[in-house]
This record gives C-alpha cells, sequence and structure tokens, in this order.
C-alpha cells in the first residue's frame, strides 16, 4: 500500500491558514528519521512523555518513539 500511495497526502495541518500536505513517503521519512536519532541518544526501553497540540510533528513523534 505504501508503494500505491507513496505521493498521496498522508496528513495535512493549517498553519497561518495555509493547509499543508504531507505524503505517505514524507511521512516514513520524518519518522524514520527521528526514530534512528532516539536509538542514538536514549538506552533501549527508555519511557519518553510526549505532550503537545495536535499536529503531524506530533506523530512523527509519537511513530517515532514507538520504534
Amino acid at each position: 500500500a505504501m508503494q500505491l500511495y507513496a505521493e498521496r497526502p498522508a496528513l495535512g495541518e493549517e498553519i497561518d491558514g495555509v493547509w499543508r500536505w504531507v505524503s505517505w513517503t514524507e511521512l516514513r521519512q520524518r519518522c524514520e528519521s527521528l526514530a534512528c536519532a532516539l536509538s542514538k541518544e536514549l538506552p533501549p526501553k527508555s519511557f519518553i512523555s510526549l505532550y503537545g497540540s495536535n499536529s503531524v510533528d506530533w506523530l512523527v513523534v509519537f511513530f517515532a518513539a514507538l520504534r
């Protein structure tokens, strides 16, 4: 499914009255990049607290933390 919908919008958010759309490919890249950085800085099985308003960035951090 990822390959089929790779460039289609996965998520969108309105910032200052303008909608910004994130493709499935960009979402995956951002999540993998952050997950890699977290794995280098945190010991295995660390706990992470995530607090913030709903946004694409919040979801990226959430998915990255799950990895």
